[in-house]
């Protein structure tokens, strides 16, 4: 099964650990493997866009997906 989320947008991924919780049942591992870096270029040429946009996807994201797994798996 493949589920595509953003996981940039906190709501694309809360709805991508629904989809599974619903079709999977308990989630026993995860793989956080998202991450973006788009063309290579000069920090000092990077838009604050580009910037915040790399931050919430390798970062946030990463963060997020990894809240939700341990949500599952803690015991």
């Amino acid at each position: 099964m493949a589920v595509q989320a953003d996981v940039a947008d906190e709501a694309q991924v809360m709805a991508m650990f629904a989809h599974i919780d619903a079709k999977l049942g308990p989630l026993t591992g995860l793989v956080n493997n998202a991450g973006v870096v788009d063309m290579a270029a000069r920090v000092d040429e990077m838009s604050a866009s580009r910037l915040k946009r790399m931050f919430d996807i390798n970062v946030l994201g990463s963060f997020v997906c990894a809240r939700e797994a341990i949500r599952r798996m803690s015991t």
